[in-house]
């Protein structure tokens, strides 16, 4: 059964092309200081994935500096397991 999916607009990885509605949530894979990560299916190529569901809601400013930088620095990194964030 499909986990509820937590409101997105964009999903990393895709380029801003991709929106949650196409993907299929599978399961909560665990949960972090600033966001869950679930395990999910590409509805168009069966692709198996993994989202980061980030809130910003309730974090201090220096959170988000942080994790933006965190983004920053993956952005620039390529592991062949992981997608690339942009």
């Amino acid at each position: 059964m499909p986990v509820p999916l937590p409101p997105l607009n964009r999903v990393p990885g895709s380029g801003g092309a991709g929106t949650s509605d196409d993907y299929h949530i599978l399961e909560l894979v665990g949960e972090g200081s600033f966001g869950r990560v679930y395990k999910a299916r590409r509805k168009f190529t069966g692709a198996i994935t993994a989202m980061k569901f980030i809130a910003k809601h309730g974090k201090s400013e220096k959170d988000i500096k942080s994790l933006r930088q965190e983004i920053d620095i993956l952005k620039g990194t390529y592991f062949a397991f992981c997608q690339q964030y942009f």
